[in-house]
């Protein structure tokens, strides 16, 4: 059985009357980091913006794996896709102060102007930047800031 660290805004996402997904093979093999997996299963027409629960290429960004990230763009991964709760990988690789794949995805085309839409998690309407720096990761937020000078503030 598969151990899953799920942040508390995950688990406040649901609805009573649906529950939680259950996560797909795909998730299963983003969360055990087996990027060999995540290609083949891409290969079978897994669909890389479902996760069950999330999405694999938030998680991938939250555990900061840049090969995981880079098959999953490969594959058709919308990069600024929201994980249902209101965050993008962006954002997720800003709340875990994963600066290798935050840079990857800025590299890649994320949009650093787009925020977090949820109003239920510790980071209502904040850019990446705001998020990291909350999370206490200053390097990546003003990494992150200095990308910003386009955004509507």
């Amino acid at each position: 059985m598969m151990r899953w660290t799920i942040p508390l805004f995950a688990l406040l996402s649901f609805t009573p009357s649906c529950g939680l997904a259950e996560p797909t093979p795909l998730m299963d093999a983003v969360v055990s980091r087996d990027p060999q997996k995540v290609q083949s299963l891409l290969d079978s027409g897994a669909d890389p913006d479902d996760g069950g629960l999330g999405t694999p290429l938030v998680e991938a960004a939250r555990s900061g794996d840049v090969d995981i990230l880079r098959i999953l763009i490969r594959g058709g991964a919308k990069i600024d896709f929201d994980d249902g709760v209101g965050w993008t990988a962006l954002v997720a690789a800003g709340w875990a102060g994963s600066e290798s794949a935050a840079k990857f995805l800025v590299d890649s085309g994320a949009n650093v102007c787009i925020r977090t839409t949820s109003e239920i998690d510790w980071a209502p309407n904040m850019y990446a930047s705001e998020v990291a720096s909350t999370a206490g990761h200053n390097d990546l937020s003003s990494y992150l800031r200095d990308r910003q000078s386009r955004c509507p503030r």
